[in-house]
């Protein structure tokens, strides 16, 4: 499983509910892609849109507009997800009842101590290292960071950026506005920030 991910415009509606479809947007026009062999954190505030971004991209949310593709594979056929697209990847998602098996990945450092985040970070490079994809949401950038190839900052349901880490790290540390949208940062930017602020050179 290479699990190589393309995003086109999606958009997700809120159930109403009796089950139907009628309520505001979840997401709204995501556009991004995320290929095999690398990592992409999915970052945003409480409430950005993380998990439903995830649940979207397990199949297990309908989509009201846009397309999804596994390796180039749609991942819908008609309405239902496509069994062939859906042995592409695994899903951990955050609540429990939702669990699947590993790899999109909700929150994966949540409640783990020192010795489980060493573990996971052996194992998402090892993963990385055998040509694997991951997507991962997280508020615990310090964790992950120095497995990750690329960022997706959503915002209210849409994608706000989606960049390299590199590119996302300097426009979001330059600009102080992660911190203002809820996000904060790895240490060594915040430490690097701090010390352009205070005009020596940063490492």
């Amino acid at each position: 499983m290479t699990a190589g991910w393309r995003l086109d415009h999606v958009t997700v509606l809120a159930e109403d509910r009796i089950g139907g479809v009628g309520g505001g947007e979840l997401l709204r026009d995501v556009t991004f892609a995320s290929a095999p062999g690398t990592l992409t954190l999915i970052v945003g505030r409480n409430g950005a849109g993380k998990t439903t971004l995830l649940e979207t991209m397990a199949g297990l949310r309908t989509l009201a507009a846009g397309r999804i593709e596994v390796d180039g594979l749609p991942l819908w056929r008609g309405a239902k997800p496509r069994r062939e697209a859906l042995l592409r990847y695994g899903a951990a998602l955050q609540r429990s009842e939702s669990q699947w098996f590993a790899l999109l990945l909700d929150e994966p450092t949540s409640g783990l101590d020192d010795g489980g985040i060493s573990l996971l970070r052996a194992f998402l490079g090892a993963h990385k290292a055998q040509g694997r994809g991951a997507v991962v949401a997280t508020h615990d950038l310090d964790a992950l960071w120095p497995l990750a190839d690329a960022v997706v900052e959503l915002d209210d349901g849409a994608v706000r950026e989606a960049a390299s880490v590199a590119a996302w790290a300097e426009r979001a540390a330059a600009t102080g506005g992660a911190a203002a949208r809820g996000i904060a940062l790895p240490q060594a930017l915040r430490a690097a920030a701090a010390l352009r602020a205070a005009g020596a050179a940063a490492p």
